[in-house]
């Protein structure tokens, strides 16, 4: 194994991580998520400069008994706080996430069960103007078709009533 290769391998992993980093904590506005990430942070530094620099540090310097003292006495258990503070953030998030979740779901069960209510209730205000359009109109009509129908029996006593609206009427 390159030593060099490895351990730029390591500054380019870790750069990236920073830069990451601070997109994401640049955005974050919730105390508790920025209390939550503050520890994680300040793990992950503890584990960079006193766990991962070391250990690189001797291997750069080809010091391979030193490189596995750093890494079993220094690096495994920074490493672990670490996770344990990202795990931490990560179940935060999640928790957080889901929540939304839960209410944006509600919210759109709310707007889906109100449209529904009312285009129901559309359609029976249609209906109801429609049969009442309709009886307006058909009426007058009904009575002058039988009228005309009495007439054409011979039945020239009958008054039509001109009672109405408009031409039907």
């Amino acid at each position: 194994i390159n030593n060099n290769n490895y351990i730029q391998h390591i500054t380019k992993n870790k750069n990236e991580i920073d830069q990451l980093w601070d997109k994401y904590i640049s955005k974050v506005t919730d105390p508790k998520e920025r209390q939550i990430a503050d520890l994680y942070i300040e793990a992950r530094t503890r584990y960079v400069k006193e766990g991962l620099l070391p250990a690189s540090d001797a291997i750069d310097a080809e010091d391979y008994l030193q490189a596995q003292r750093v890494f079993f006495n220094q690096l495994n258990p920074l490493y672990d706080t670490a996770n344990a503070r990202a795990s931490a953030l990560l179940g935060y998030l999640f928790e957080r996430g889901n929540a939304k979740l839960v209410d944006v779901t509600a919210r759109g069960n709310l707007i889906f069960n109100m449209a529904v209510a009312g285009i129901s209730l559309s359609c029976l205000v249609l209906m109801i103007a429609g049969l009442f359009f309709f009886r307006i109109t058909a009426r007058p009509l009904e009575k002058a078709v039988r009228s005309l129908e009495a007439i054409a029996e011979g039945n020239l006593s009958n008054n039509v009533d001109p009672s109405g609206y408009g031409e039907p009427g």
